[in-house]
């Protein structure tokens, strides 16, 4: 399994931090290095990961930008990876891994 990295922009990143290229395949865990380099040195459970089926939308509905959005491909995978996330300390809401909808494929994250 693999998830396409889709979009990100570059607040706190520097180019040279992460070699990953907008389309590129990543793994659970090249997701999560991608998050961790995001954050830095703050903690994982001040980044909120979730998932969606439309960004702006949700984009506007949390009041912030997305920091990365991953593709990954069918909600199933969706669900496992904010699952993941959650385990590696990223808050993910009251109920990780519960999108239903067969178009909520991207996974994003954001600053709390």
């Amino acid at each position: 399994m693999s998830f396409e990295f889709e979009t990100y922009t570059i607040k706190k990143l520097q180019a040279n931090i992460l070699d990953y290229r907008i389309g590129q395949p990543l793994t659970k865990n090249g997701v999560i290095e991608l998050f961790d380099a995001i954050r830095g040195t703050s903690s994982a459970s001040d980044y909120q990961v979730g998932i969606t089926c439309d960004i702006d939308r949700r984009e506007g509905e949390h009041d912030a930008d997305f920091l990365a959005v991953i593709n990954c491909s069918d909600v199933e995978d969706a669900n496992e990876l904010e699952k993941f996330a959650h385990t590696k300390g990223y808050y993910t809401g009251l109920l990780s891994g519960n999108a239903h909808k067969s178009e909520s494929i991207y996974l994003y994250i954001f600053k709390r």
